[in-house]
C-alpha cells in the first residue's frame, strides 16, 4: 500500500489528539489531586474503589444500627434504674409500716404504694422514637395496662450491629416488671387489710423483684458495652477502608507535576511535527 502525505498527516493528527488527551488527564490529576476520576482512567483500580465504597456503605449502615441500639439500651437502663429506686422506697415503707398500727399512717403509705405502682407502669410504657421499648416485637401499643397487666409481645427485638452480629436491644416488660407489680400488690393488700405482723412477709417479694431488676440492669450494661466495642471496631474499619481508597484514588503531587511536565513537552513536540508535515504538504501542493 502506497503511503500518501494525507495518510501521514492523519496519523500525525491522531497522535496530536492523543497528546492533547494526555495533557488534559495530567492537568486534571494535578488540579484535583486524584489519579482516578472515571472508570476508564483505570478499570481495575476503579473496580477496587467501588468495592471499597460498598464496604464503607455497609459499615455506615452498621454504625447507624449501633447508634439506635445504644439509644434503646440506654433508655431502658434509665427506666430500670428508676424502677429500682421506686422498689427501694416501697421496701422502706414496708419496713416502716411493720411497726405502725395507726390507720391514717397506713392509709398514707397505701396511697404512696399505689403511686409507686402507677409510676412503674408508666416506666414500663416508656417510648422512644414512637415505639414502646419494653413491648418486645409489639412496639406500637402500650405493653402495660393501668393495673400492671402485660399485653406486649413475648419476643425481644434484635439489631444487626455488625456482619453476623445480632444483639438483643431490649427486655420484654413481663420478664422483670411483673414481679415488681406482684410484690406491690401484696404490699398494698397488707396495708389495706392485713396485720402489721404480716407486713414483714412482703419484703421477700420486693427483694425478688429488686434482684430481677438488678439482673436486667447487668444484662443491659453488658449489651451497651458490646455496642461500644463494636462501634470502635466499625470506626477502625471505616478509617482503614478510607485510607485504602485514598491510596488508590489520590495522586502523588510530585508525580502529578512530573506527568504534567512530560505531557506538555510531548504536546509541544507533537505541534512541531504537525507543523512540519503541514509545511511539506503545502510545498508539495504548490
Amino acid at each position: 500500500m502506497r503511503i500518501t502525505n494525507r495518510m501521514i498527516l492523519e496519523d500525525v493528527l491522531r497522535g496530536l489528539q492523543g497528546r492533547v488527551a494526555s495533557l488534559r488527564d495530567a492537568t486534571t490529576e494535578s488540579v484535583t489531586g486524584r489519579r482516578i476520576t472515571t472508570v476508564s482512567d483505570s478499570p481495575t483500580e476503579a473496580s477496587w474503589i467501588m468495592s471499597l465504597d460498598n464496604h464503607l456503605r455497609a459499615v455506615e449502615r452498621y454504625q447507624r444500627a449501633s447508634t439506635v441500639a445504644k439509644t434503646r439500651l440506654s433508655t431502658e437502663e434509665a427506666a430500670l434504674e428508676s424502677v429500682q429506686s421506686l422498689l427501694a422506697r416501697a421496701k422502706s415503707l414496708a419496713i416502716e409500716m411493720n411497726t405502725m398500727t395507726e390507720a391514717p399512717t397506713r392509709a398514707a403509705a397505701l396511697e404512696e404504694v399505689r403511686e409507686i405502682k402507677a409510676e412503674i407502669v408508666s416506666l414500663g410504657n416508656t417510648r422512644l422514637m414512637g415505639e414502646y421499648i419494653l413491648g418486645g416485637t409489639r412496639s406500637t401499643t402500650a405493653p402495660f395496662e393501668e393495673d400492671g397487666t402485660y399485653v406486649g409481645g413475648s419476643q425481644a427485638r434484635y439489631a444487626e450491629i455488625d456482619s453476623g452480629v445480632r444483639l438483643e436491644t431490649n427486655h420484654t416488660g413481663d420478664e422483670y416488671f411483673t414481679a415488681a407489680f406482684d410484690a406491690l400488690d401484696v404490699l398494698a393488700q397488707e396495708l389495706e387489710t392485713g396485720t402489721f405482723e404480716a407486713m414483714a412477709s412482703t419484703l421477700e417479694g420486693i427483694d425478688r423483684a429488686q434482684e430481677g431488676i438488678r439482673i436486667a440492669e447487668g444484662e443491659v450494661a453488658a449489651r451497651i458495652q458490646r455496642v461500644l466495642d463494636t462501634e470502635q471496631q466499625l470506626a477502625d474499619a471505616s478509617a482503614n477502608l478510607l485510607d485504602r481508597k485514598e491510596d488508590l484514588q489520590e495522586a502523588d503531587p510530585a508525580e502529578s507535576l512530573t506527568r504534567l511536565s512530560v505531557a506538555q513537552t510531548a504536546l509541544e513536540q507533537a505541534y512541531t511535527v504537525v507543523g512540519q508535515v503541514l509545511k511539506l504538504n503545502i510545498i508539495n501542493y504548490i
